[in-house]
């Protein structure tokens, strides 16, 4: 389960351009604690990702970095999206 709910925030982030921890949390039903430590892991599995704090802050991954289809079959992108629906 764990697998999935990381492969799933990372996914909202990927397809959400910009959002925040709080976003994150609310949308998943975990702590911002949760969320953060969870970002650690996709950024320890070489996702460039950023998060900064104050006004015009939030959580994205660096321009740039694009996600190659080959990493998961049709069906596995189908049973992802229905995981995020």
């Amino acid at each position: 389960m764990r697998q999935f709910l990381i492969l799933g925030i990372f996914i909202y982030i990927y397809k959400s351009g910009k959002t925040t921890t709080k976003d994150i949390a609310d949308r998943f039903e975990v702590s911002p604690r949760t969320v953060y430590r969870y970002i650690n892991s996709i950024s320890e599995a070489g996702v460039p990702i950023i998060t900064k704090s104050g006004y015009g802050g939030g959580v994205y991954i660096m321009d740039g970095f694009k996600l190659e289809s080959l990493f998961y079959t049709e069906e596995e992108r189908k049973k992802i999206e229905k995981i995020l629906a």
